[in-house]
């Protein structure tokens, strides 16, 4: 009989440390799950912004291009520019042509 009460409060004193133990193992549940979420939207995160970074440094690169590209376009302009106004002072400078004599009609 005593063994049977000794179990008795052996099995007493187990039920209410599983009732203890219940709301931190629910707590540590939900707090894995979090975490679990949060590595998902992590890794998520990660990946864009390896995509954006790709993506911004291929248009850094674009844009350096055309950069030069317009660098370029730029100074043939200016080159034709300067021929241009070379063209018209070197007419400028050799005069008038002189008139063709102009028979009557």
């Amino acid at each position: 009989m005593a063994q049977l009460t000794g179990a008795r409060a052996e099995k007493r004193q187990l039920d209410e440390l599983l009732r203890e133990l219940r709301p931190a193992a629910q707590r540590l549940a939900t707090q894995t799950q979090i975490v679990e979420d949060l590595r998902a939207q992590a890794s998520q995160a990660s990946n864009q912004y390896e995509a954006l970074h790709e993506r911004a440094t291929a248009l850094g690169e674009r844009n350096l291009e055309l950069e030069r590209q317009l660098a370029a376009l730029s100074a043939s302009a200016h080159a034709q520019d300067q021929l241009m106004k070379d063209v018209l002072a070197r007419i400028g400078s050799a005069g008038n042509p002189p008139m063709l004599a102009q028979t009557p009609s």
